[in-house]
């Protein structure tokens, strides 16, 4: 799934929601669907079709700015192929009030493989940034409230799930965000090979790549590919949507090539699914994805540090000499 406006201000155009399957394997007798958890006005939409080379594709949701009830627009975007395979996406509103700092999804990882040794003990806490005097922050899952205040305190196996952020009292004004905490079964550098064991992992997945949680492969960010992303895609190319698993299958999508889209893919929000979760397009970062990496930093959600001996270090590609130290 991906995103042309991860946050929507108050004079925002269109929003783009896209649908893609990327695994090579095109059937035109195959389809994918996107909806949105409430629902929209029909009246407020328009649909069509993404078809690349026959590799990459899917659809699009168009979603125009409403006469009222702006807030219509924000929540959860759930593409589903054939009724089996689904992903989602959150689309959350421009507010001083309740700032996500960038993150749009965060994926935990037990200590242990003991379901009795796996407290919520995240590096760096999971939580907003909130208006002065605004102190009753309130995580919803559905309509169930499980915490108040601005980190979320819960179990690591309970922890998992989307969450709706809300400041006491404001929620149906819009003054909400939604955030997704993704929980491996397995500790970092393991898979679940059988739902009862963990076995190491066996590839690196480099350059922002994220191992999956039940198999020993990589899912890769664009513009790399390959058994552990090691791959670097012909020069140039800054697309949405790169290489495969199976090396031997390339595709090429700009985020140009898509209605709604700009030829660096600034402000799209990219959920890969699985561990992934969703990351800004290389190069950018930020709640809407729209402001460049610093100098220094590089890749999807500008989560790559350069070599501190490369000036030359491009902020959508990486270093200019993969392979140098970091």
């Amino acid at each position: 799934m991906a995103t042309s406006l991860p946050q929507l201000g108050r004079n925002e155009g269109p929003l783009y929601i896209y649908a893609l399957d990327s695994t090579g394997l095109y059937d035109p007798g195959e389809f994918v669907e996107i909806e949105k958890d409430g629902g929209i006005p029909r009246n407020l939409v328009a649909t069509g079709t993404v078809v690349n080379d026959n590799v990459i594709w899917g659809c699009y949701l168009e979603v125009h700015v409403p006469n009222r009830y702006k807030g219509i627009r924000y929540g959860t975007y759930e593409g589903t192929l054939n009724d089996d395979d689904q992903s989602h996406i959150f689309v959350n509103p421009e507010t001083k009030i309740l700032n996500l700092r960038g993150v749009h999804t965060v994926t935990l990882y037990p200590k242990t493989t003991d379901p009795d040794e796996t407290e919520f003990t995240p590096s760096e806490p999971i939580g907003v940034a909130w208006t002065p005097g605004c102190f009753r922050i309130r995580w919803c899952k559905g309509r169930k409230l499980v915490n108040i205040g601005p980190k979320l305190k819960l179990p690591l196996r309970e922890a998992a799930g989307i969450y709706t952020i809300q400041r006491n009292g404001r929620g149906k004004r819009g003054w909400s965000v939604q955030l997704e905490v993704i929980v491996a079964s397995c500790p970092f550098g393991r898979y679940q090979d059988t739902p009862s064991t963990c076995a190491i992992r066996t590839r690196m997945c480099i350059n922002g790549g994220v191992g999956k949680d039940s198999s020993d492969s990589c899912l890769c960010p664009s513009p790399y590919g390959g058994i552990e992303c090691e791959e670097n895609l012909e020069s140039g190319y800054t697309g949405l949507l790169a290489q495969y698993e199976q090396s031997s299958i390339e595709g090429r999508l700009r985020c140009s090539d898509l209605k709604g889209g700009n030829a660096k893919c600034k402000g799209f929000l990219l959920c890969y699914g699985d561990l992934f979760g969703c990351k800004c397009a290389p190069g950018w970062h930020g709640n809407s994805c729209e402001r460049p990496c610093p100098i220094g930093r590089w890749g999807i959600d500008c989560s790559q540090v350069c070599p501190a001996s490369d000036p030359k270090c491009d902020r959508f590609r990486g270093p200019s000499n993969p392979g140098s130290p970091g």
